[in-house]
């Protein structure tokens, strides 16, 4: 706000004056980041292999973000991991991309999941988060084969398989050449008699029945009994998959720090704390997972189903006091995240029975002592009184 005061005066030396103010107002500009996490490959054996997971971090807010943590779920915290490192700051559109390779195995009827979580700061320390997650192992294979009945050859063939919204293109191999971006599948010439085949690999994204259709959409040459992209005749054909269960995504964290000056609040310089135990139970189920919290206090319970749970700080052990609640229940939403599970310790002077008894103890000792040398002051008193009255009678 800035203020504008005139002052005039006439010829008789009158004076008068006015004022007036503007104001211009700051809006606070919102931080916001998307993070998208990929893998470059979907499958493995079941006896493993490295899997190379590329983290990207688009600052899609509106204003400057200092990214702070990189957390997966399953690898830990990613600071100085392959090419990953925090702190990192991204200016508005602008995006931040770090890669890692780690050796996955598992069972082949249990994908492996694993979430990244990213979480910053604004210039004005407001907070921001977004997590993403990769499957290996969810996939299906769609094997599309077109065949050319003669008499002659074909040329110019087209094929479209359009993906739903459900399935996600992951990768392809065969014959001609495949478009994600268009679903165009560029066969060519087919000779008669000929066959081209493609392999096109999905992952589906939730539980249900899917259908995928594909259709010759484009040939030279005219088909006696259908029409390319007219939804029906036999150049046009679809396969459905079932998808029987959909992978939980919700996640609840996130640390567990030394509160200094015990206000319950997250202050700069106060540091998270390290190995505490974090207890989180499904009150649907009863089902109790615990995690530890790593080197700068951070825990993080993914791949959680919709339901009521319940986290609790088991504390860093004697020394420290709560300043915060020492439990959330939480209803979590289907793949919701809930980042908000913080719980504060500040540092309180030793209050047990064992230190009691001893400042008891060591006050009544401290008591006889005193007493005590009361006693032999007086007793030095007495004998000085006696030895004068010896000396009075003998004079």
């Amino acid at each position: 706000m800035n203020t504008v005061t005139g002052i005039a005066s006439d010829d008789d030396g009158n004076q008068a004056s006015d004022d007036d103010d503007a104001a211009v107002v700051f809006t606070d500009e919102i931080p916001a980041i998307e993070v998208t996490k990929s893998a470059d490959v979907t499958e493995v054996p079941e006896t493993g292999g490295n899997v190379t997971y590329t983290i990207t971090v688009d600052n899609v807010g509106e204003t400057d973000v200092t990214l702070d943590t990189i957390i997966d779920n399953v690898f830990g915290d990613l600071d100085g991991v392959g090419t990953c490192a925090v702190p990192q700051t991204i200016a508005v559109g602008a995006s931040y991309t770090c890669a890692f390779t780690e050796f996955v195995s598992g069972d082949p009827a249990a994908p492996h999941v694993n979430i990244a979580t990213v979480t910053g700061t604004d210039e004005h320390g407001d907070p921001v988060t977004d997590a993403d997650d990769e499957t290996i192992g969810d996939t299906t294979t769609w094997r599309i084969t077109v065949t050319n009945r003669g008499p002659s050859a074909a040329t110019g063939v087209e094929l479209t398989d359009v993906l739903g919204a459900e399935l996600t293109y992951v990768t392809h191999s065969g014959d001609g050449a495949f478009d994600a971006s268009t679903s165009v599948w560029t066969v060519g010439t087919i000779e008669s008699g000929g066959t081209r085949t493609l392999d096109l690999t999905t992952t589906v994204e939730d539980a249900g029945v899917f259908t995928n259709v594909v259709e010759v959409t484009a040939a030279d040459q005219t088909d006696s009994d259908s029409t390319p992209g007219d939804g029906q005749g036999d150049d046009h054909a679809e396969a459905t998959v079932e998808s029987v269960a959909v992978l939980a995504s919700g996640i609840i964290g996130d640390l567990v720090w030394h509160d200094v000056n015990a206000n319950g609040v997250v202050d700069g310089g106060e540091d998270g704390i390290a190995g505490v135990t974090v207890r989180l139970t499904n009150l649907d189920t009863g089902d109790v997972r615990d995690m530890a919290t790593n080197s700068d206090g951070l825990y993080l319970f993914s791949g959680l189903d919709a339901g009521m749970y319940e986290v609790v700080s088991m504390g860093p052990g004697d020394g420290f006091a709560l300043t915060t609640v020492g439990s959330f229940t939480i209803d979590l939403a289907d793949g919701q995240s809930f980042l908000d599970a913080d719980f504060g310790y500040a540092a309180v002077l030793p209050a047990t029975g064992l230190e009691v008894l001893f400042f008891l103890r060591a006050g009544v000792a401290l008591l006889g002592a005193g007493i005590a040398t009361l006693l032999a002051a007086r007793r030095r008193e007495t004998l000085v009184l006696r030895a004068a009255r010896i000396r009075l009678n003998l004079a």
